[in-house]
């Protein structure tokens, strides 16, 4: 499933990458951060802009932009396709809605196990306790 976000609502910042790169890594900003503002987003529903915020955690800057980082790559272009990728992944898993779940029934038999230990653990501390005199 691909997501459809307006270029506008995208920031990218190029610097330099500690990667792969030759002579070229202290020459070429090569390496993408890409900051997207979830609660700016025009396209998001607000559930989904709240699941996003829980999905990515420590992801978002002070600001309250999700940053992705991407410098895997010697070009530009394939960091830039890289972090855009992990946002629609990101944006995927935050539009699936969470099954709701429903708490399960004790079963029977597990309760009759319960009762039963119980009652064995109460036999027990009744025989250690001291035998009562009825002729005092």
């Amino acid at each position: 499933m691909r997501i459809s976000i307006p270029e506008d609502e995208l920031k990218w910042r190029f610097i330099r990458s500690a990667g792969p790169g030759g002579q070229n890594v202290n020459k070429v900003s090569s390496a993408v951060q890409l900051h997207f503002n979830i609660a700016g987003s025009k396209v998001l529903q607000h559930e989904v802009k709240i699941r996003l915020t829980k999905l990515v955690g420590n992801r978002i800057n002070k600001q309250g932009e999700l940053v992705i980082a991407a410098g895997n790559f010697r070009s530009q272009t394939a960091n830039r396709r890289t972090a855009l990728q992990r946002l629609n992944k990101f944006i995927v898993r935050a539009k699936l809605t969470p099954k709701k779940r429903y708490p399960s029934k004790v079963k029977s038999a597990v309760l009759l196990k319960n009762k039963k230990l119980k009652q064995q653990q109460s036999e027990k501390k009744q025989w250690r306790k001291p035998l009562r005199n009825s002729s005092t």
